[in-house]
């Protein structure tokens, strides 16, 4: 807590103190932390968190993530052969090209010599 700390300094947690001067209460921590002890103490409570459906609900989550991650690397890895599968057919048209530029420009000179 905030005991003995000036307004607008930084307090627990680095959080900034409102204005005004604190002092250090010990009746008060006291009554707080028997407040807090028979909180805790509550068998209910502790019922109640051990029912929860949280950890079974992470457990759904994070299986859902998973099956989405396999069909994203499907995708992935399926863009990856498309992709493959370009690059070739790029190259076979630029073998292309080449070639015939190659046959243009023998032509070319060909028909030069002879004019």
């Amino acid at each position: 807590m905030a005991c003995g700390l000036r307004g607008g300094a930084r307090g627990w947690r680095g959080r900034e103190v409102p204005e005004g001067t604190y002092t250090f209460n010990p009746e008060c921590n006291r009554i707080g932390n028997d407040d807090y002890k028979r909180y805790v103490r509550q068998p209910e409570l502790w019922r109640d968190v051990a029912n929860l459906q949280v950890g079974q609900n992470i457990y759904t989550f994070v299986r859902w993530c998973s099956r989405a991650m396999q069909k994203v690397v499907q995708v992935i890895v399926t863009l990856d052969e498309c992709l493959t599968a370009v690059q070739l057919a790029f190259s076979a048209v630029k073998k292309t090209l080449e070639t015939s530029v190659k046959a243009w420009r023998g032509y070319k000179e060909g028909s030069q010599a002879y004019a």
